[in-house]
């Protein structure tokens, strides 16, 4: 930005110079000219800006329908495959039957449920809370679709293939699912400081047991004279 103002301010310097020897400093026609030339460089970069947004729109447009196309592709593929035909047909018979009084077209329908199942199956292995309870919604909500939509005579059948499914997918959308560990912090009270009555307490004790040591030496006969005699001064 610093690089593009300096530049902008260089050659607005030699254009007014240029003007100047022209017309004069203080011309008229100077300042005409000027503001035709800003004008004119000011209509040159909007629309170049303009040209480069335009581009960038179509180039995404372009990309984000050659996703849509390629997804719309693989979810016809996966969902025309034999296997998974126990669980789509049963849900396209359902949402063709239950489809008569909205307003969207029943592919469109059938199309955004497939959509919304894959997307909320990857966003659950990034473990999103939301994105799983959606995921478990989803299946209950297919299961119950697929029963209702088979024959009479295969509806467990084809609800349990249904479970079957889910509980396979649902080990890698709900990994994780397990309670952590309970972190237990013990805390030590603090030692407790010794009070002055203990300190006095012990101070006494020892007292007494000294006393009682002298006491019992003073009354022994062994040891002769007690307490012994001081010596004589000079």
């Amino acid at each position: 930005m610093t690089q593009a103002a300096d530049w902008f301010e260089t050659r607005y310097q030699q254009l007014q110079q240029w003007t100047d020897e022209r017309y004069g400093p203080s011309a008229h026609r100077a300042w005409i000219v000027i503001g035709i030339v800003i004008a004119l460089g000011v209509l040159a970069v909007v629309g170049a800006v303009l040209g480069v947004l335009a581009f960038t729109i179509s180039a995404v447009l372009a990309v984000l329908g050659a996703f849509a196309r390629g997804g719309a592709a693989l979810v016809g593929g996966v969902t025309d495959w034999e296997v998974t035909a126990v669980v789509t047909e049963p849900v396209r018979r359902y949402i063709a039957t239950h489809a008569a009084g909205l307003g969207a077209d029943v592919g469109a329908i059938w199309l955004t449920w497939a959509i919304c199942g894959a997307v909320l199956w990857v966003c659950s292995l990034f473990r999103s809370w939301a994105a799983r309870g959606g995921w478990t919604l989803f299946g209950v909500a297919t299961t119950a679709m697929v029963y209702t939509a088979s024959p009479p005579g295969s509806q467990w059948l084809a609800a349990g293939v249904t479970v079957m499914y889910w509980a396979v997918l649902s080990s890698f959308a709900l990994s994780g699912l397990r309670r952590h560990p309970r972190t237990v912090i013990s805390v030590q009270p603090p030692p407790v400081a010794p009070q002055p009555t203990d300190d006095l307490r012990e101070n006494l004790a020892e007292a007494t047991r000294r006393l009682e040591q002298l006491e019992a030496a003073a009354n022994d006969p062994a040891r002769g004279d007690w307490p012994p005699p001081r010596p004589r001064r000079r």
